[in-house]
Parts: structure tokens; sequence; C-alpha cells
């Protein structure tokens, strides 16, 4: 009897320990901006199919869901290494050299660092 209880145990650790490693990959912005876009690509798909009409309203208030998710996600595990405004400063763009007129940061340095980024 106590190794079935054991066993039980251990299968439910590993599926919690499943559980946060993937929570873990969902909550960054890269892949919620994966799945959001894939998702948006295979909704206008099913449109154009003319999908079944109970599919696609069930997917148009899924995503509504989804935008808020993905707004919390980007708020909640976003990354910001820049410096935080002066009480005199109106504007926070530090990618854009004003008095230059051009801008400091290339698309390709953001992305690298929002992949090396660890949180």
């Amino acid at each position: 009897m106590e190794s079935g209880q054991s066993q039980t145990a251990s299968v439910s650790t590993s599926f919690s320990d499943v559980i946060s490693s993937y929570w873990h990959k969902i909550r960054t912005p890269q892949f919620m901006l994966l799945f959001a876009t894939l998702f948006l690509v295979l909704y206008v798909l099913l449109i154009n199919l003319e999908a079944n009409a109970g599919l696609l309203i069930s997917m148009f208030f899924f995503s509504q869901v989804m935008v808020i998710f993905f707004a919390w996600i980007v708020v909640r595990h976003g990354v910001f290494d820049g410096k935080e405004l002066e009480k005199e400063d109106e504007f926070g763009y530090e990618d854009f050299d004003h008095e230059k007129e051009v801008f400091t940061r290339d698309l390709n340095q953001v992305y690298h660092q929002l992949r090396d980024s660890q949180d």
C-alpha cells in the first residue's frame, strides 16, 4: 500500500514540475507574441475557409481574454533596462537621439536584449 502512495506522490511531484517548467516558458513576452500571431493566422485562415460560425465566435471571444493575458504578461514579466525618468523628463525614449535625430539602437540589439533576459 505504501509503494502505491509513494508512486502517486512522485507522479504528482513530477506533474507539478512539468507545469512549473511550462509556466516559466509561457510567461515570456516572446512566447505570447508567437502564440498570439499564430492564433491570428489560424483565425483568418478559418474565416477564409468558411469554418463553423460557432468555432469562429468562440475564437473571437477567446482572443479578447488572450489580449488581456498578453498585456499582463508583458507588463509583469517584460524587460526594462533603461534609466528611470527624472521629474523634468517628459519622454523616456532612450533609443532616439533628438539632437542628431537618429536611432541609437537597432532592432537586432533589442531582439538580443529580449532573448538574453533572464526574467
